[in-house]
């Protein structure tokens, strides 16, 4: 009999790694968005971005369906 047991521990394992990681990269993006809106003096508001989760720093957000409009915080 096969066992599958390990093999999606594995890819759960693997799976939550690779979330972390976007996630990490993604603040990284933010951050570097921030500051650049500050340097430029840019209006957030002209610039939103659409994400699936509302936990990334430096952001305030709107409720759109299923997703969240995003706006750069410069207030910081």
């Amino acid at each position: 009999m096969l066992s599958v047991g390990p093999v999606q521990k594995r890819r759960r394992i693997a799976g939550e790694k690779y979330n972390t990681d976007l996630k990490m990269a993604v603040q990284e993006l933010v951050d570097y968005v921030v500051g650049f809106y500050k340097t430029e003096k840019l209006d957030p508001k002209d610039f939103s971005i659409y994400l699936k989760n509302n936990d990334y720093n430096g952001l305030t957000y709107e409720r759109k369906g299923k997703n969240y409009k995003g706006y750069v915080m410069l207030n910081e």
